[in-house]
């Protein structure tokens, strides 16, 4: 037999030589003589088949054999029939490790605490697949971890877990099972009892390195062979005796496959196999770059520090390019705008399948890739293995079996009904889904009721006020729900929850499951559908799902032939397998970009490679140290006769062998990029490799190319739509004539005129632009607003201010009654509702006691607000239920934030003569002891009744008057803004101020004339101190600060003596007795007093013209650093924009400006009079 080595460097044809030396035999005989076997890795299979039939083909291949070494061993195990011991899946494999780091866990030393971790089973996987693909026993594994225990430390107790579990989980495999990685050793044996294979030719090329598994098959295989070509990557001129360590510590470039090489020499010295002359690939320039000398010099001089530029350019075109770009989202955008340049122009006039999109870090730009590409409608094949974490069947079978464990557990139902696979249609799933977020609903006991009938919030129990779509809603989810229970509570029935099965049975209860549903039938109609919609990728995806979830049950269930598990622990295993699964679909037929990354993708003949992120810290990547096995882990090993695969510092440094690898890939063409910062806007720095190309550059540096709309470039523009979404942007942001660059303009004018110009691009053209003018202000037409909002219009006030601040916001709010998803957990709404409820009670606990609650003990105060709450706490409904620990965290800290506020309040009105008289005061909305509505007549001469309700209503005597005093609660401290009440944007307690002039005589027995309208925050107002030894008892002060809003400063003394009155509220007077510091000053001159009020009618009347008028135009006011926008739930409904559509800007106004503004109105209105 003869056995050669064919070594040579990047392009110099190791593969063609290869693949001609196969075909050249095929074409002798494609039928009889020995077997022809092309030895690759598992990603190059498919491609070299398509490569030995390509054109000129030998017509007939049946001897040709490309296999890698996996299939290999599967085809040896087939042939021979005499394997006794199936392997485990790589899924399988997960499970048995969970399962035995569970069982000895007392008995770990290091990792006992990260046992039941999905990360540390991954980890652990990964350790002894790779001890076990070097030939390490278990009994090397022990002997190494009892030579450790003398020296202690973290390493004696790693390798004392990592030996034990090696030991158990060989143990468990026994006589039957084997590993994935043991396969290999399986076919060593078995290969002399296989015929197929003697006096076989055999090629072996694509490795860069070997396990130590993989070499020993190798060299068996040899042994059978009539003939071999070891093909390498490797610098044939270079010294191939052991190197030594050069300056600075750096590995030579092809130290890899030079070790590669030379444990196949040792090998074949010591199976007594002797290799003949070694074949050197040395021509100049090699074949691959014959048409681009200067790709020749660049592979040549990579990493070798010897560049030699001759010219960067050949017929005027750069043959290497690098390109500096703002982000990877724009990396992304130029190497699809040059994979389209390429294509279209006569020159080079390429196909799509001759280039290829490569990354050293691929997942960073994976779903930026596929969207950019499949928007141009470009053919791209991205190869990568795929998670299936998420597909629906996936998680079909997760949330199954997570049910047997815990029966109708909210987050496992939610999971199954998103699926698609239960019996519901998709409206009813939804619905369901709904209805149990909104109130919390899990528990078997809760789901066999007899009927549902949680109200939702704002529903009474009251039948006359029951909302006639909230009862159809729920009559329709107690029908979904009867039917998910009628086919679930069977399946559950027959796992025989909480009694322990094999693997077998659960896999066929499993598979019972999914016939229940028709899952197999489902998913076939979904790649179908897929398929007819050109999805091609997610239809073969649907398919070997399918496929993979079928083989994966089968593995667990051999797995676990013998294990007892119970529903909870066989769903800890099943999630532990179900995570590691993952699809590769097969690479590229025809004609696409190929899109990978550089350790695994085996690209084709390419005639230009792009390669993204020539980043620092992504090429060369930073290699994360192994959680099990560190580098001086690996030293120690080494040192006890355990070698194990190369360090982290000989990755990084082998790093180079990928740049070098990707950067010689294309015969005509290189282009480079590089971002400038992340997508988060973090600087970035260049590799440090960029010096190695900087000598080919033609302008000796990379170019910088900037934002295409920022700089109102085109390149980025290949299709109809990019161009009308780019002169969007241009119009939109474009500056002024006078100022503007006439050539830029005029560029853009052209391009507008062209799209104009086609007839199919208007209909898009017209999208793109509806929004670059102002929008038309929209109005409710044909007495649509008074159906909306009937007639005579009755309002509240919060729905006024909303008008105010945005008319489209009142629209979908309040016309609409857009909604987000209600959630069972209580909001800072809830919160502030609960507040109220438990102040409502207090206060009316106190009702019967002239001096209300003023002048309260501490004592008193805790005790009854302990007893308010308690009953508040009773009567909560299901909406505001404490669901979660948080939610009665929050029930906790708001009766710790509403005792200090207590305290505080009854302070305030210990100070003077106001008392509470009725909490929650509720007016225009019916009911025995309630006020009127309060009746506008608006500027147009239309009626408006305004309703709502006060937090609190004060009563103070003064003279022989009944002065009235409106309370708000709010969360934290708060003053009336003068400008705001203005521009009717806070009208609300002024308003019920209003109507408490108008409507106390219902509360007070006789007229009611206006004192004061105030907001009383309920948080503490917290000090800082250096330590918690320094604090003392009036660090939280009585509520969160003063009470603040308006009040009449003539009368103000009813609230508190001057000289009391500035600690309780923001009062000043000056030492003639007016009121000072004005800006400052809550208490403003009666005359004043009175104007705002009035100011607040007409506010409220003008709005209320508008709202009947039926304005619902997107036009949000600004006010300072105010805006609408901040807190709006609708941003996806309306479309603004901020900074791009137009916002009414309010000028900001002092106390005393709003003030003489009012002055100056009723002058106004008194001269038209």
């Amino acid at each position: 037999m003869s056995i050669r080595f064919l070594l040579g460097r990047a392009g110099s044809g190791k593969t063609h030589t290869c693949l001609d030396e196969i075909r050249s035999r095929l074409a002798a005989d494609p039928l009889r003589g020995p077997r022809l076997v092309f030895l690759v890795p598992e990603q190059a299979s498919l491609q070299m088949e398509r490569a030995i039939l390509a054109p000129p083909s030998p017509g007939a291949a049946s001897r040709a054999e490309v296999l890698s070494f996996r299939r290999l061993a599967h085809r040896i195990l087939e042939t021979v029939g005499s394997a006794p011991r199936r392997a485990l899946s790589d899924a399988s494999r997960a499970m048995v490790l969970r399962y035995l780091l569970d069982r000895h866990r007392p008995e770990l030393r290091y990792y006992r605490r990260a046992a039941r971790t999905i990360g540390l089973t991954r980890e652990l996987g990964q350790t002894i697949g790779e001890l076990l693909n070097e030939g390490v026993t278990a009994a090397e594994a022990s002997s190494a971890a009892e030579g450790a225990e003398a020296s202690g430390g973290t390493f004696s107790a790693k390798m004392h877990d990592v030996a034990l579990l090696m030991r158990a989980y060989l143990a468990y495999l026994g006589d039957r099972r084997v590993d994935p990685s043991q396969q290999l050793e399986l076919a060593r044996e078995a290969l002399p009892r296989c015929a197929w294979l003697a006096g076989a030719e055999v090629w072996v090329d694509g490795f860069a390195s070997m396990s130590g598994q993989e070499k020993r098959l190798l060299i068996e295989l040899l042994r059978m062979s009539s003939a071999a070509t070891l093909a390498l990557l490797c610098d044939p001129g270079s010294d191939l005796r052991p190197e030594e360590v050069r300056p600075g510590g750096l590995r030579d470039l092809f130290a890899p496959t030079r070790e590669t090489l030379r444990d196949w020499q040792r090998l074949l010295r010591a199976a007594g196999l002797a290799a003949g002359p070694t074949v050197i690939l040395d021509s100049s320039p090699p074949p691959r770059f014959k048409d681009a000398p200067i790709l020749a010099e660049l592979e040549r001089s990579l990493f070798r520090g010897r560049p030699s530029r001759t010219s960067a350019t050949v017929d005027g075109q750069a043959r290497v390019q690098v390109v500096e770009l703002p982000s990877p989202r724009l990396e992304v955008e130029y190497a699809v705008a040059s994979v389209m340049r390429w294509v279209r122009q006569a020159e080079p006039g390429w196909r799509f399948r001759d280039i290829a999109i490569i990354a050293r870090n691929l997942e960073r730009y994976d779903a930026l890739l596929s969207a950019a590409l499949a928007a141009r409608s470009i053919p791209f094949f991205i190869d990568r293995r795929r998670s299936m974490a998420h597909h629906p069947l996936i998680e079909f079978v997760r949330a199954i079996t997570q049910s047997a464990a815990d029966p109708y557990r909210l987050d496992v139902i939610r999971r199954l009904l998103k699926t698609g696979l239960t019996p519901l249609c998709e409206s009813d799933a939804d619905e369901l889904e709904n209805y149990l977020i909104e109130h919390g609903i899990e528990g078997a006991e809760a789901w066999r009721a007899a009927s549902w009938g949680h109200l939702s919030r704002g529903e009474s129990e009251d039948d006359d006020d029951r909302d006639p779509y909230q009862e159809e809603r729920r009559a329709n989810v107690n029908r979904t729900r009867i039917a998910l229970v009628a086919w679930l509570d069977p399946l559950l029935a027959s796992s025989a929850t909480g009694s322990a099965r094999t693997g077998g049975g659960w896999r066929t209860w499993i598979q019972s499951a999914c016939r229940s549903v028709g899952a197999a039938e489902r998913l076939a109609r979904r790649a179908d559908e897929d398929e007819r919609g050109g999805r091609l990728e997610d239809a073969e995806a649907h398919r070997q799902v399918w496929r993979e979830v079928e083989e994966f049950l089968e593995d667990a269930a051999f797995a676990f032939e013998e294990a007892e598990l119970d529903a909870r622990a066989f769903s800890d295993l099943l999630e532990t397998g179900l995570g590691t699964m993952t699809l590769g679909l097969a690479p590229p037929m025809l004609d696409q970009v190929l899109v990978g990354s550089i350790e695994r993708s085996r690209h084709p003949d390419l005639k230009g490679v792009i390669l993204l992120g020539f980043n620092e810290g992504v090429l060369p990547a930073r290699h994360a140290e192994s959680i099990i096995l560190s580098d001086e882990d690996r030293a120690a090993l080494r040192d006890r006769g355990v070698d194990l695969g190369p360090s982290r510092k000989d990755q990084s440094q082998d790093e180079r062998l990928l740049a070098y690898i990707a950067l010689t890939r294309a015969s005509e063409r290189v282009l480079v990029t590089y971002s400038s910062s992340d997508a988060q806007g973090r600087e970035l720095r260049p590799s440090p490799y960029l010096a190695e190309l900087t000598p080919y550059l033609p302008e000796g540096q990379a170019t910088r190319v900037g934002d295409p709309r920022e700089e109102r470039q085109t390149w980025d523009i290949l299709t109809t739509a990019d161009l009308a979404a780019a002169l969007a942007c241009e119009i939109r942001a474009r500056p002024a004539v006078e100022t503007d660059d006439a050539a830029v303009r005029g560029t853009w004018n052209a391009l507008y005129a062209g799209l104009r110009a086609r007839g199919e691009a208007e209909a898009r053209l017209l999208r793109a632009f509806e929004r670059l003018s102002a929008p038309p202000r929209e109005a409710l037409k044909g007495g649509v607003a008074a159906r909306l909002r009937g007639q005579p219009l009755q309002t509240s006030v919060s729905a006024l201010e909303s008008y105010a601040a945005c008319p489209f916001q009142h629209f979908a709010r309040f016309d609409l009654g857009l909604r987000e998803r209600a959630e069972a957990r209580l909001t800072a709404i809830d919160v502030g509702r609960l507040h109220h409820a438990v102040l409502e009670d207090f206060v009316r606990s106190f009702e019967a006691d002239n001096r209300g609650f003023s002048g309260l003990s501490a004592e008193e105060v805790e005790s009854g607000l302990s007893a308010s709450a308690a009953r508040v706490a009773a009567q909560l409904d299901a909406a505001l239920a404490q669901t979660t620990s948080r939610d009665a965290y929050l029930v906790r800290r708001m009766q710790d934030h509403l005792r200090p506020a207590l305290r505080g309040q009854s302070a305030l009105l210990s100070a003077g003569r106001a008392r509470p008289r009725r909490a929650e005061a509720a007016f225009g909305r019916g009911g025995a002891g309630n006020m009127p509505a309060l009746v506008l007549t608006t500027p147009a001469g239309r009626t408006v009744l305004l309703r709502g309700n006060i937090d609190r209503v004060d009563l103070a005597e003064w003279a022989d008057e009944a002065l009235g005093i409106v309370v708000d609660y709010k969360s934290g401290g708060r003053a009336l803004k003068f400008d705001a009440v203005y521009y009717g944007l806070s009208l609300q307690l002024l308003a019920y101020l209003c109507a408490l002039q108008e409507h106390g005589a219902t509360l007070a027995g006789r007229p009611v004339q206006p004192l004061a309208a105030l907001y009383v925050g309920l948080r503490p107002e917290y000090r800082s101190v250096l330590h918690p030894s320094k604090a003392k008892e009036d660090c939280v002060s009585p509520g969160a600060a003063k009470a603040r809003g308006l009040i009449d400063f003539g009368r103000f003394e009813a609230l508190a003596p001057s000289e009391a009155a500035p600690r309780f509220y923001q009062v000043t007077v000056r030492k003639d007795g007016a009121p000072g510091a004005q800006d400052r000053n809550d208490a403003v001159p009666t005359q004043d007093f009175r104007s705002l009020l009035e100011l607040t009618k007409r506010r409220i009347g003008e709005l209320a013209d508008r709202m009947i008028d039926g304005g619902v135009e997107v036009e949000p006011r600004r006010l300072g650093p105010w805006s609408p926008c901040r807190w709006c739930a609708y941003p996806s409904v309306c479309g603004f924009e901020s900074g791009a559509s137009p916002t009414v800007v309010l000028e900001p106004l002092r106390r005393t400006e709003v003030l003489e503004r009012i002055r100056e109105d009723i002058r106004d209105d008194a001269g038209a009079e």
